[in-house]
């Protein structure tokens, strides 16, 4: 860069690199996004697809800011030979300088061998015994020598071996020292409060707003890099607590990419545990609307029962084209599944499966704060509130302005590991709210016939909260009601009838309130007077 080598740079995209150091696609986003932000003063206003842009821009800029090697692009939207070549060549003019002809330049490697101190940064520790992964750690630096005297003392070869003495001494020597940080740019992330079953990886509909937060972020953001990390409670071994929040990562992941047919896969095989099933499809019922309502309201309680039937005719009525069977044939339930991906992203473009990853964190990481902790975090005291152990079987989302920092790969798989969640968590300077997702009620007497009334909420657990809804012609009420056990009081006709009801969105479809007929004597079916 120092001396405007572009075939150098372009060297490092070649195939008789190693696949782990050769050059690609990020490297090429990474130069965009620098180019696109020193331009616009974003990377998200670029407005078209990166690569698009850059070409654009290359061509319409002015004679004094091209580079001496410029040559104008077709702008096709492909990086091919000739994009990233001139692509190369703008990064290297963005600083408008080169380095002198007369300036002697030795280039000397340290391997791992002098890793900074944590918390005093200009002292050097020992060499870690073992693999370890500290962002300060991967560095450059430059040291100016007198010109007479040159390198003192000389380099000990093209790499220093730990322990040697000229490294040091050198650091030693500067009297001058201009610290430059580069930072990754910034951060964002997402904690939905929607919690997975019991050794379940399905993402319930509560997952929606986050979802679609998301992918909404990676629509405006075109060199954003998303990460879902899978979390579960601390039931269960290692390994299978690793396997089932990598699970649910993916899952998650799955449908943000709309990837049906991995979806549907996960109804044949043990996903991990077991093979999604009735619960699953009771779930995806209550995601997808039919005539603007849920197709199913009520408990996913695993078992098909009349009201699971009838919302599956329902269903298969509403699509036109499926046979009429009240039952989850494979057509009805690959289906749901492409309708239960559109309700979760609504119109927000689908991103690529090359933006999106997926890990497991198991049971070891604690849902913890964003952003940089205070001196006095108490990790027994201070975790966010899970609610008990079901808030640790969750997702969380990070959004990155280009690539993960440390790397996906990183992430531990086993407890004592490497300290990656926590360092995506200090990195965070944005936590996005997605949209709350609404529980629905639905009245019904007995023989599943839905009635109108009005339904009055007693809150038990709690001084305040209590309120009220009318239900419609086909018995639904909908409000956003806060988490908690209420007493839930339906009048009509002859007068009320009390039923409690746990509503905890992330646990029930909804409410599904079911009046005895004997008591819904006096209360119309759907469409009649009373």
């Amino acid at each position: 860069y120092l001396t405007d080598d572009v075939d150098a740079w372009l060297a490092h995209y070649g195939a008789d690199r190693p696949w782990h150091q050769r050059w690609g696609t990020r490297e090429d986003q990474l130069m965009i996004q620098s180019l696109a932000e020193e331009a616009l003063g974003s990377a998200s206003a670029m407005g078209q697809p990166p690569v698009r842009w850059f070409q654009e821009w290359h061509n319409a800029l002015p004679a004094d800011r091209r580079s001496s090697s410029h040559e104008t692009l077709t702008p096709d939207g492909a990086i091919g030979p000739h994009t990233r070549r001139q692509l190369v060549a703008d990064y290297m003019n963005r600083d408008g300088t080169t380095l002198p002809d007369d300036v002697t330049l030795t280039v000397h490697g340290c391997g791992e061998s002098f890793p900074l101190a944590d918390g005093a940064e200009d002292e050097i520790e020992p060499t870690p015994a073992g693999p370890d992964s500290d962002a300060k750690d991967r560095r450059v630096e430059l040291y100016f020598f007198d010109r007479v005297l040159g390198v003192e003392p000389p380099p000990p070869g093209e790499i220093s071996a730990p322990g040697s003495p000229q490294y040091p001494e050198w650091r030693a020597r500067a009297r001058h020292t201009h610290d430059l940080r580069l930072g990754a740019g910034g951060q964002a992330a997402i904690r939905p409060v929607s919690w997975f079953g019991y050794r379940k990886s399905f993402p319930k509909p509560s997952l929606f707003g986050a979802i679609r937060r998301a992918a909404q972020h990676l629509e405006e953001h075109p060199l954003a890099h998303l990460v879902i990390v899978g979390h579960t409670d601390t039931l269960g071994s290692d390994g299978d607590n690793h396997a089932l929040s990598l699970a649910r990562a993916e899952a998650v992941r799955e449908i943000l990419t709309g990837d049906v047919e991995a979806l549907m896969a996960r109804f044949d095989t043990p996903d991990p545990h077991e093979p999604w099933s009735w619960e699953e499809l009771q779930w995806l019922l209550h995601g997808v609307r039919v005539a603007s309502a849920p197709a199913y309201v009520g408990e996913a309680d695993g078992v098909l029962g009349p009201a699971t039937q009838l919302a599956l005719g329902a269903f298969q009525m509403s699509e036109r084209d499926l046979e009429i069977t009240y039952d989850s044939d494979r057509a009805t339930v690959e289906r749901l599944v492409e309708r239960y991906i559109e309700a979760a992203l609504g119109d927000v473009t689908r991103p690529s499966e090359t933006r999106v990853e997926a890990v497991g964190g198991g049971h070891w990481s604690l849902p913890r704060p964003f952003g940089p902790l205070p001196a006095d975090y108490d990790p027994e005291e201070d975790l966010v509130e899970p609610f008990g152990s079901d808030g640790y079987r969750r997702v969380e989302l990070f959004l990155f302005d280009v690539a993960p920092s440390p790397p996906a790969e990183e992430f531990p798989t086993a407890p004592g590991g490497s300290d990656v969640y926590d360092r995506w968590c200090d990195a965070v300077d944005d936590e996005l709210e997605p949209a709350d997702w609404p529980c629905w009620v639905q009245v019904v007497a007995s023989d599943y016939v839905p009635r109108s009334v009005s339904v009055g909420l007693e809150r038990l657990d709690a001084a305040s909260g209590s309120g009220g809804l009318s239900t419609d012609a086909r018995g639904y009420g909908r409000g956003l009601v806060p988490r908690g056990y209420y007493r839930a009081s339906v009048s009509g006709g002859q007068g009320p009838e009390a039923h409690y009801v746990h509503h905890q969105p992330d646990e029930r479809c909804g409410s599904l309130i079911v009046v005895s007929l004997a008591d819904a004597a006096g209360i119309a079916p759907a469409g009649e007077s009373a």
